[in-house]
């Protein structure tokens, strides 16, 4: 059940919109992609086994996340919309053993600060 409701909720946060390109003729396999969510921010885990660091893209704009390759042996683009309170300045990726991590951190929420009533 818990599974479930946390699947919608990322299906709603991140609306994964795939991209084709029907002109190419090298291989067009989506990379699997896991998705996690804690207090500090968000995780995509992408399967990119036979990648370098090199063969992969991964850009920020107009509110948007995008994960894509053109290299020999892969061609995909994915973006994935992001969330209102996602820091989109100190967004980081790292690629080890086949899978590249992107993390995206949290914007802080703002606590509330109390004033000091002066007087006499």
């Amino acid at each position: 059940m818990y599974a479930n409701r946390l699947d919608n909720i990322f299906n709603t946060i991140f609306n994964n919109t795939l991209y084709h390109s029907p002109s190419c003729s090298r291989k067009q396999k989506q990379p699997e992609v896991n998705i996690y969510q804690d207090d500090a921010g968000y995780e995509l885990r992408f399967k990119t086994p036979g990648l370098s660091k090199d063969d992969i893209d991964i850009s920020v704009s107009e509110n948007k996340l995008t994960f894509s390759s053109n290299s020999e042996s892969e061609n995909f683009n994915r973006a994935f919309e992001l969330p209102k309170d996602a820091d989109q300045n100190n967004i980081t990726a790292e690629q080890k053993d086949g899978i590249t991590r992107v993390t995206i951190p949290k914007i802080p929420a703002e606590m509330p600060r109390k004033i000091a009533v002066l007087g006499a």
